[in-house]
């Protein structure tokens, strides 16, 4: 049979200090019939094979940059890497196609079963994953996912099978759990979410001081990165956190919401959500802006900034906004969004958790981003930014919850993650990614086979 070889793992790495972390991993399972080879930017220091892109692309032509964009949807996936964000000029298109043209190359000349690539926007993890999927072979992002575990108990990983987070993708290499664990799996989500004190932001949260922070101690370190290094995320946060105190006097009561409204939850600036899932929608202020003019009469626009980055809009950005339009509010980022999503009509939103809590919750929602609820009869997603209009008058007809589609929905999603349902597995002896990979390959060997 095909598989009395070993079974060809591809595994993208990022620097040499990210593959230390996963070498454990990696070991285990070369020790179950998986052959193993490493694909990464810089020669690593490993035992398994290394292909290095920048050596596969030397004197050769650049790749042809006409994509296939049912397979990549965004052509420029380079101004994702947070390299690029943070203005490191190295990041070009001219890499991306060279990246492109060395992935190919690879696997034109090496087997492989399986590629595995980390959850950022880093060419290295994007563009063999895509280049894989021109290739049909299967690919997965590993993103975590311990949003859907209730009481945001334990670890959770999902293996995703394309960029854009389409659940449709390969759904027949899923793991297919027990209905009654998954049934009761997403009973105890909904119940975890009606607890007061539950917020999903919570683990966020843990990443607020990178962004905007918070202490005397933190700003200064932030100054003396900018002072030696003119570090850009240093000045980024900086900028936030005076914007944070300056925006306060522009924020309302939550008390005074007394009208209907929809509710818009904004993505981080310069997010992989924005920047990979979002093409036509990169630009948290002309998407206000255009929310804004397409809202009827009698609603208004709540805007609630990322609360882990409090301080992304500036001050002067929200009063031109609050000028122009008279049906725009802003509400403090630190406030919890259920209650607010409780009493809205619904929301907007790229592909944000919010979007989840809200179909969980009954509320409709329309998704201008790539996200795994598109499919959701309750998420109404515009196919341009000229029918935003059309999208709310859709959204306000929508009258009955639909609580159906978002279980089957949510069965999917669980569908293609690890531990299976009602599982939540703690990671005390660091253990938990190579038990992850070895029951994605052992399920993939019996599909295969």
């Amino acid at each position: 049979m095909y598989y009395m070889s070993k079974f060809c793992v591809g595994f993208t790495v990022l620097n040499q200090e990210y593959y230390n972390s996963i070498e454990r991993s990696l070991k285990e399972l070369s020790k179950q019939d998986c052959k193993i080879t490493i694909i990464s930017e810089e020669k690593i220091n490993t035992p398994f094979k290394n292909f290095v892109l920048k050596n596969l692309f030397i004197n050769s032509p650049p790749s042809n940059d006409n994509l296939d964009l049912k397979i990549w949807k965004n052509n420029n996936l380079y101004k994702a890497d947070p390299r690029y964000v943070n203005k490191n000029k190295k990041i070009t298109k001219k890499l991306q196609q060279n990246y492109i043209y060395a992935c190919r190359k690879y696997f034109e000349q090496n087997r492989v079963d399986v590629m595995f690539s980390g959850a950022a926007g880093y060419l290295i993890w994007t563009i063999p994953h895509t280049v894989a999927l021109e290739f049909n072979i299967l690919s997965y992002k590993l993103l975590q996912t311990e949003y859907l575990n209730p009481y945001l108990k334990g670890k959770r990983i999902w293996f995703s099978s394309n960029l854009f987070w389409d659940l449709k993708i390969n759904q027949e290499y899923q793991f297919n759990y027990d209905q009654s664990k998954l049934e009761k799996h997403i009973n105890d989500l909904k119940h975890s979410m009606l607890v007061d004190d539950f917020n999903w932001a919570k683990k966020a949260l843990e990443l607020r001081k990178n962004y905007s922070p918070n202490s005397i101690y933190l700003i200064i370190k932030r100054i003396i990165k900018i002072i030696i290094k003119n570090d850009y995320l240093s000045k980024f946060a900086i900028r936030s956190t005076l914007n944070s105190y300056l925006n306060k006097r522009l924020y309302i009561d939550a008390k005074n919401i007394n009208y209907e409204y929809l509710l818009y939850p904004l993505n981080q600036p310069n997010d992989e959500q924005l920047l990979v899932r979002a093409p036509k929608f990169q630009n948290n202020i002309e998407n206000i802006r255009m929310v804004a003019k397409n809202l009827p009469l009698d609603i208004r626009l709540i805007v609630k900034e990322h609360p882990v980055n409090p301080g992304m809009l500036k001050p002067s950005e929200i009063k031109d906004l609050k000028n122009e339009f008279s049906n725009i509010d802003f509400v403090s980022p630190s406030l919890p969004i259920r209650p607010l999503i409780k009493k809205s009509l619904g929301l907007f939103t790229i592909n944000s958790t919010s979007g989840i809590e809200a179909l969980i919750t009954g509320k409709k929602i329309v998704v201008m981003g790539n996200s795994y609820y598109k499919y959701n009869p309750m998420a109404i997603k515009p196919k341009a930014t000229n029918s935003l209009k059309s999208s709310i008058s859709e959204l306000k007809s929508i009258s009955e919850h639909d609580q159906k589609s978002t279980d089957k929905m949510l069965k999917m999603l669980l569908n293609q993650t690890y531990p299976e349902p009602s599982i939540y597995e703690i990671d005390n002896n660091n253990s938990f990614l190579e038990d992850a990979l070895i029951s994605k390959i052992n399920q993939l060997k019996r599909f295969k086979n």
